[in-house]
């Protein structure tokens, strides 16, 4: 029989089982104060106006791709080819953001970090798509985001109706949006944002991106039955010390 003061030690290593079973490992600077924690290809920098948050562009230096001649890149870093070097950087393909084998994308940027979590955890962050070009439906530009491999579209010019923000030096925007998703599987995770030029060079957008965030997974089965047998051993424990 376990000698009763064996019992708190058990119980002890069962409790952290539990927490270990449960705990997520936050996304690193997921308001993105500062570039801090996650790696970047093309044009891609941290604001603060407005709250902070991640921006990335298609947008050249000196603004000699939009028509109006405005500089809206924010790095003075040129964004990414595609075809092959933007799609590298986020482990895609080639030629995995072309909208469709007749409409290429052409050159964008990408923000990209690696995290742990548990399976079941909750990913989620707010995103906003401003843009410079008119609607139209044969180069919509497109924001992504890219998790564990898996190319995902949040939206593309034709949805941003908005007015933009401020004013700026944009024509529209989609106005902040919340996206979330469940992650398969305990271990490393991958998350990357982007956007990019579809069907044409010209008219620059910008994605911007904030509150990433993880929310701890539920206990599996499994660790809920550890921590009822640690509970079990605690009521044990408090009957003998009354016998």
């Amino acid at each position: 029989m376990k000698p009763i003061h064996a019992i708190p030690a058990a119980l002890s290593a069962i409790v952290l089982a539990l927490a270990a079973g449960s705990a997520d490992a936050q996304v690193a600077n997921g308001n993105f104060n500062g570039l801090s924690g996650w790696r970047t290809d093309g044009d891609a920098a941290a604001a603060s106006s407005g709250g902070s948050h991640l921006v990335l562009t298609n947008a050249y230096p000196g603004g000699f791709d939009d028509a109006d001649g405005i500089d809206r890149n924010v790095s003075g870093t040129a964004p990414d080819s595609t075809g092959g070097s933007l799609e590298g950087f986020l482990g895609l393909p080639a030629n995995a953001l072309d909208a469709s084998p007749t409409l290429q994308a052409y050159e964008g940027s990408a923000a990209m970090q690696t995290f742990t979590a548990a399976a079941g955890s909750q990913l989620s962050f707010q995103w906003n798509l401003a843009t410079a070009e008119a609607p139209d439906a044969t180069t919509p530009d497109v924001a992504f985001v890219v998790i564990d491999g898996q190319l995902i579209t949040l939206g593309n010019t034709l949805a941003a109706t908005n007015a933009p923000s401020g004013g700026g030096n944009f024509v529209g925007q989609t106005g902040w949006a919340d996206w979330s998703t469940t992650l398969t599987g305990s271990g490393p995770h991958t998350i990357a944002f982007g956007v990019v030029d579809i069907g044409s060079f010209t008219d620059s957008s910008e994605l911007l991106v904030t509150g990433v965030s993880t929310a701890s997974a539920v206990p599996e089965s499994s660790t809920l039955a550890m921590f009822g047998a640690g509970l079990a051993l605690l009521a044990l424990q408090r009957r003998r010390r009354n016998a």
